[in-house]
Parts: structure tokens; C-alpha cells; sequence
């Protein structure tokens, strides 16, 4: 995935993270993913979500999560995670994430999750910042919603044999 809007950083997997089978267990996926991007946007973008809460009264919440597992990732293993903005609306977005092998060959995982940003007074949705929309749009991956089955059908077979 070559894309300016898309961010990588390796990870370690955790023997704690890991079922009695040494694979990842599948809800600590989430676990990665969520803290994945949080250092994308941190040191990439210079973005600080905790700051931005307490500065702005603004936060996300998860929608929805979509995910589907590719093949085992093991304990000790070296993993690429990807994330990225693939949609955007007037109040949510929808980030990918992708858990590769250490050389962003073979993909082990795809996930979408739909966050939206709401006034933490009210938790209600807002519209995005304007600051906001200036930094993110032009990352922004795609004009109009993709499916997620299709596209998580297509990016196993160009990187899961």
C-alpha cells in the first residue's frame, strides 16, 4: 500500500496478546490496530488525539468495526501495521488498517473501522473542524465509499499467496 495518507510502523507481538496456541488472539487485533494509529497520527502528522480532546471538548467513537483475518500471526512475530483514512463524510470516516508481515509483503489481517467525531458536552456528532478537514483531506484515500468485501477480496489475492 503506497499512498501519502497511509502510515507504517513495526510492531512486536506480545506472548500475553497470544492464545494458548501462540496466535494472536483475534480481539487483541483491535488492541494493535487502535494503538497503531494513534502513533501514525502522533509521529506522522504531528497529531495528539488525548491534547486534541482536551483542547477541542471533540472526540471519535467507534461505529464499527470490520475485519477479516487473513493468516495466523504468531507470538514474537515482527508486523507491519498500516493505517489510513479510505472515506470521509461530514461527521465520520472510515480508516484501514492492515497487519502485514515485517517486509509488507503478505497481508494478515484488513480492518475498517468507522469512527465519528462528536462534541464530548453532548455526545452527539459534529461536523468536522476546519483545522481538521485542512490536515486530513488530503490524505484521504478514496471519493466514494468502497466495499469493504470486495476490497478485502481483492487485497488477499494480490498479497495473501
Amino acid at each position: 500500500m503506497s499512498h501519502p495518507g497511509f502510515s507504517s510502523k513495526l510492531y512486536s507481538i506480545r506472548f500475553a496478546d497470544c492464545d494458548p496456541f501462540g496466535h494472536l488472539n483475534n480481539a487483541r487485533y483491535l488492541d494493535y490496530f487502535m494503538n497503531a494509529r494513534e502513533d501514525h497520527l502522533r509521529e506522522n502528522y504531528d497529531f495528539d488525539i488525548p491534547s486534541w480532546m482536551e483542547k477541542s471538548g471533540k472526540a471519535w467513537v467507534v461505529k464499527e468495526h470490520r475485519i477479516q483475518f487473513l493468516r495466523p500471526v504468531k507470538v514474537n512475530e515482527w508486523v507491519t501495521i498500516t493505517s489510513g483514512i479510505v472515506f470521509q463524510t461530514e461527521t465520520d470516516n472510515i480508516v484501514e488498517f492492515g497487519m502485514w508481515d515485517k517486509d509488507r509483503k503478505k497481508l494478515k489481517a484488513l480492518m475498517w473501522s468507522n469512527f465519528q467525531y462528536i462534541d464530548m458536552s453532548t455526545m452527539r456528532p459534529v461536523p468536522y473542524d476546519a483545522f481538521l478537514l485542512d490536515k486530513f483531506m488530503p490524505l484521504l484515500m478514496e471519493e466514494e465509499l468502497p466495499d469493504f468485501a470486495q476490497r478485502a477480496v481483492g487485497m488477499q489475492k494480490k498479497y495473501r499467496a
